[in-house]
């Protein structure tokens, strides 16, 4: 799949038409290095690219923020959304045959849904299902969740930070290493629809003795509760055979009994007369912090700040007094919400507190009438004892059952994971990987040789991570100091990426799109043009003109020459 052509229009006016041809493509700055009033930045060279990325799924502000700070360029976006800009990017499987299946994807940068544009051969879709589309078309047998589209692009697409500085681990700096690996598997045309499950089994596993560890805070194994568990049985054993050795009558049996059961219920209505009061609470701070916010705020400051918006945005909808009537209006209807649960909670806490005062009285009397008995005391302390024993043990034994259903989770799915590895590392997967990486290496060796007269290769093992579960490892065998040496190690990799899935007749992109190549030698750009003349790659690099040798000129397709005075949008 190569880039065809990129335009930036507004209604009927064209703005850009980019053309892109096999080989090597420029976007360049034309600005004179002897100007050193003038810089090449901000004018637009890096955006194209990001413009092509934003066409294949990529966020929309990125295109008005910057790649580092991420401050929003204002002005440009609103020149985006108030002039409705669309691009449109178009793909083809030939690049010289109009006739060659297209893929047309045009988008706006307007998220309602009257304006928004959005579509992928004419067909109207949301960006949550853009990656999707793509995805059908250009990777078609692929059904499984993981990689991504998005990760699957990702090596093709370099200019930010991560991928500019990472030959292979070119998605998201959070992804994980099962998400490369699975990632590289698939580059290699190993494509298992148990990859995300097995993804996603990992990740559960590794939360679960997250959670293991949590459970087992206070004793180091499921064992230890289990005896400690058991030692608390005997000590409750041993208390009710104490109780049941007192000489006590039937009557005070009745009466202690009855006690034990209004304590409970005064217990009972104590934690729900406590809930609603601190509900009660938390619904008065509320209504007093909003009615508070709205006695402290300022209509003065609200209306310089409403001025200084229509300085940007011309077309405000609303007057001021629209606006301030909607405040006013928003905290009454917040005050009259919070308000409307009061009546309900004070009915409860009048109704349970008038139950809470007639238990109290009983027990009062209750507790009176055994006081004068001559076991009570004794008796008082057993059983004060066996409920302390009884809740603790009723505590142990909740924790051990989540110890056991943790540990049966866990087992559960290490087989699960056990049974998917099977596959996904039995020996013929290993043998037949090593194969294809062999042929990769073949022109990854003959591309870096050719740049630097050194040769590099992949290297994978079947190894195992730092929990003992197999993976594949996937590295490189050189380490690079030198920051343009990597620029060039990267576009020998991509470079003999494509060739290798061609060869093997895995879908691709075969266009690369980099930045910052100004790191790399003369001689290393030089070959890499030399190289691309006899490839079926697409390169397209943004770059300084006065970095670029004579030799690379005319090896090149000039795409684009930008200035300070001919920015890309031209404004």
């Amino acid at each position: 799949m190569y880039l065809k052509s990129l335009k930036i229009s507004k209604g009927d006016e064209v703005i850009r038409y980019l053309e892109f041809k096999k080989g090597l493509n420029l976007i360049v700055d034309s600005t004179l290095s002897s100007d050193l009033t003038k810089t090449g930045n901000n004018i637009g060279k890096t955006t194209v690219l990001k413009l092509i990325n934003f066409c294949l799924g990529g966020n929309t502000k990125e295109i008005y923020s910057g790649l580092e700070t991420k401050t929003i360029n204002y002005e440009l976006k609103e020149f985006l959304e108030t002039n409705k800009v669309l691009i449109t990017l178009e793909l083809t499987y030939d690049i010289y045959n109009d006739q060659s299946e297209k893929i047309i994807i045009e988008r706006n940068f307007l998220s309602d849904k009257n304006n928004k544009v959005l579509r992928v051969n004419n067909k109207n879709i949301s960006a949550n299902q853009l990656s999707a589309e793509l995805l059908s078309y250009i990777f078609p047998k692929h059904k499984a969740t993981k990689p991504t589209f998005r990760q699957i692009i990702s090596h093709n697409i370099r200019y930010t930070d991560q991928s500019i500085n990472n030959t292979l681990k070119t998605v998201h700096p959070n992804t994980n290493d099962s998400e490369y690996e699975m990632l590289y598997l698939f580059l290699f045309g190993f494509s298992f629809d148990t990859a995300s499950k097995l993804i996603s089994l990992k990740k559960k596993l590794e939360e679960e003795k997250k959670y293991q560890k949590r459970l087992l805070s206070n004793r180091t194994t499921r064992v230890a509760y289990e005896q400690s568990l058991e030692i608390l049985s005997g000590e409750i054993t041993e208390l009710n055979n104490k109780k049941n050795k007192l000489d006590v009558n039937e009557k005070f049996k009745d009466d202690l009994e009855c006690l034990n059961k209004i304590k409970y219920n005064i217990s009972q209505y104590s934690t729900q007369i406590s809930l609603l009061n601190i509900r009660k609470n938390n619904i008065n701070d509320f209504i007093k912090k909003i009615k508070s916010d709205s006695v402290s705020f300022s209509t003065k400051q609200v209306e310089n700040i409403y001025q200084q918006s229509k300085l940007y945005m011309s077309k405000l909808h609303k007057t001021f007094d629209e606006l301030i009537n909607f405040h006013n209006k928003m905290i009454d209807e917040k005050v009259a919400f919070a308000s409307s649960e009061l009546p309900s909670i004070n009915n409860k806490l009048d109704e349970y507190n008038a139950e809470l005062t007639k238990l109290l009285d009983i027990e009062k009397d209750l507790s009176i009438a055994l006081s004068k008995e001559e076991t009570f005391k004794e008796l008082d302390k057993l059983i004060k004892k066996l409920n302390e024993k009884h809740q603790e043990k009723g505590a142990l034994e909740s924790k051990l059952e989540q110890i056991i259903k943790n540990e049966n989770d866990i087992s559960e799915t290490q087989n699960e994971i056990e049974n998917l590895n099977k596959e996904i590392y039995s020996d013929a997967v290993y043998n037949e990987l090593q194969k294809r990486i062999k042929a990769f290496n073949d022109s990854f060796q003959k591309i870096s040789n050719l740049l630097y007269n050194e040769r590099y290769f992949l290297v994978c093992d079947r190894t195992f991570d730092n929990k003992q579960r197999p993976m594949y490892r996937f590295d490189l065998s050189v380490l690079n100091q030198s920051s343009g040496k990597k620029q060039g190690e990267i576009i020998c990799f991509d470079l003999a990426y494509i060739k290798f899935a061609d060869e093997q007749k895995i879908p691709c992109l075969h266009f690369l799109l980099n930045d910052k190549k100004e790191l790399m030698s003369d001689n290393q750009l030089i070959g890499i043009s030399n190289y691309l003349l006899h490839s079926k790659a697409q390169l397209i690099i943004s770059i300084l003109k006065d970095k670029i040798p004579e030799q690379v000129l005319n090896n090149s397709n000039i795409v684009l020459e930008l200035s300070q005075n001919d920015k890309l949008f031209k404004v």
